[in-house]
């Protein structure tokens, strides 16, 4: 299986990197280098596959904004990493940013992409045996992580836990009966040098659930799930999956983990959402990543793509380099996707670029564009991922007056979750 390409760009950028799953650190760097699930250098697949629709057929419903956690509850965030979480100092400094530009929600590692999981869980005892957290709390990147919810609640934040789900090189490492593996023998690794579990192994689906069915108990107001795909970096042609499937069939296995995901979460009656690759909008095949945008769209309740300006090709929406036309390349993309949804129940939640890369410097200038495009899309929310945390552009940005303007705009475009239909389409799901 691999990603059909029609360029590429490239998609490592100088990492921050964290430190593993044991003992602290000084950086609030993740593990994703740019982003949830970092896209590929790809331009837009060209294969033609039907996309199949599903069974809801109303628009997006406009209501009053609710309470943190609850499904008509609009978000406007930013991102913090495991170690973030873990650091009174930096917690509250990210909810003095909150608080000063007017937004709301926050998005923290439940699980990132290297497999580690943030705080000590003892009611999901495979995170315990694998190493992926430790008994002793200051052995994990959050020694408290209730004292940290507490403090959110406090503060009447919307707290949205991120899982990275299929790229996870510790589980892969522990059970190599479940890892990816290569045709020319073993586990097979991605660009990266990360170890890969296999998406079409239903038996190790419930390790993430567990883990979001373990956070909603503590008090998440929201899963988010990440990784939700095939890989796409590396030489994908290598791999070898337990179960045989089409390059453009990935998509049905991706789509029966969200169903599965969603009924076992249904009984909490919180929302579920999945970040997607921003092209996802625009292109008809899954991609060979199985990120087809409406099998995903009919099994969560919003979508995040993450329509990075630095993540399309140049040549992309006939721009020389989108990176450098942020403006037009978000609102094109979100435009797209906003057509292909249009029959489902799901709200369209995009992550936006606040970080610099390839060289493109992003100020206050840039992400007020990208802002721009969410509002003229007449979408209601957004998610600012920076890797590092550090959000001096977000916040100079929010709180210019051009700032304020926009996100009461965005604000008053209002699309909460329509809920009632949310994992009933089951008619797309190819069992596996």
């Amino acid at each position: 299986m691999y990603l059909k390409s029609a360029g590429i760009i490239a998609t490592a950028a100088a990492a921050l990197i964290a430190a593993g799953c044991q003992g602290t650190s000084n950086s609030a760097g993740s593990n994703s280098t740019t982003g949830p699930t970092s896209p590929p250098a790809a331009a837009r697949a060209t294969a033609a596959v039907n996309s199949p629709k599903g069974n809801v057929q109303t628009a997006l419903a406009t209501g009053p904004v609710g309470k943190p956690g609850s499904h008509n509850f609009v978000a406007h965030g930013l991102y913090a990493t495991g170690w973030s979480a873990g650091s009174a100092r930096k917690m509250d400094s990210l909810i003095k940013i909150i608080h000063e530009t007017g937004l709301n929600s926050i998005v923290i590692d439940i699980k990132d992409s290297d497999g580690c999981v943030t705080y000590y869980t003892p009611d999901v005892p495979l995170a315990v045996s694998i190493g992926a957290c430790f008994k002793k709390p200051d052995e994990n990147r959050a020694s408290n992580i209730d004292a940290t919810l507490k403090k959110l609640k406090a503060a009447h934040i919307h707290v949205i836990g991120r899982v990275a789900c299929f790229n996870d090189p510790i589980l892969a490492k522990k059970r190599p009966d479940w890892a990816i593996r290569s045709k020319n023998g073993g586990v097979w690794h991605g660009r990266s040098g990360h170890a890969w579990v296999d998406p079409t192994v239903k038996a190790l689906w419930k390790y993430d659930v567990d883990l979001a069915e373990d956070a909603i108990k503590r008090g998440f107001d929201e899963i988010q799930w990440d990784y939700v795909r095939f890989p796409s970096d590396g030489n994908t042609r290598l791999c070898v999956y337990h179960q045989n499937i089409s390059h453009d069939r990935a998509w049905s296995v991706i789509a029966a983990y969200l169903n599965y995901a969603y009924k076992r979460l249904a009984k909490y009656n919180v929302p579920i959402s999945a970040d997607i690759f921003g092209l996802t909008g625009t292109a008809k095949s899954d991609m060979g990543i199985g990120q087809k945008i409406n099998p995903i769209a009919d099994n969560v309740d919003l979508i995040s793509p993450m329509v990075y300006p630095s993540h399309f090709a140049h040549g992309e929406y006939h721009m020389p380099n989108p990176n450098t036309q942020p403006y037009k390349t978000v609102l094109l993309s979100l435009r797209d996707a906003k057509k292909r949804i249009a029959d489902t129940h799901c709200t369209i939640r995009p992550w936006l670029q606040a970080f610099s890369l390839f060289g493109v410097h992003y100020g206050p200038e840039q992400v007020l564009a990208e802002l721009k495009a969410v509002r003229d899309n007449h979408l209601g929310q957004f998610l600012c991922w920076n890797a590092g945390n550090k959000y001096d552009i977000l916040k100079a940005a929010l709180q210019s007056t051009e700032g304020k303007k926009l996100l009461a705009q965005i604000e008053a475009n209002n699309n909460p979750i329509d809920h009632k239909t949310k994992g009933a389409n089951t008619n797309v799901i190819a069992e596996k």
